[in-house]
């Protein structure tokens, strides 16, 4: 009987370290996809004032920024202006 068991919990341990090894091997869902070598896409969030969370995508092929601020009741995207980081001489005013 004890064998039984200690066979069935090493089958157990086999069964679960599988699914350890198969769900690491998935991309995770923040990961970058690079299509092509023409597209480097980088996308963080961060807090704008005191109660906006905003998206920003950068494209440092074009070097151009884009942000995205989530309405408070999460009903839509609002965008703010792009902005070209090529001539940018770093005035965020």
């Amino acid at each position: 009987m004890k064998k039984a068991i200690i066979a069935a919990l090493i089958c157990a341990n086999l069964v679960l370290a599988g699914a350890l090894v198969a769900v690491n091997l998935m991309p995770a869902t923040a990961q970058t996809l690079t299509l092509n070598a023409k597209t480097n896409y980088a996308i963080t969030t961060c807090i704008v004032g005191d109660d906006y969370e905003a998206m920003l995508i950068l494209d440092s092929t074009t070097q151009k920024l884009a942000a995205f601020r989530l309405e408070k009741d999460a009903s839509a995207l609002v965008p703010y202006s792009p902005r070209d980081l090529s001539g940018d001489k770093g005035d965020f005013k």
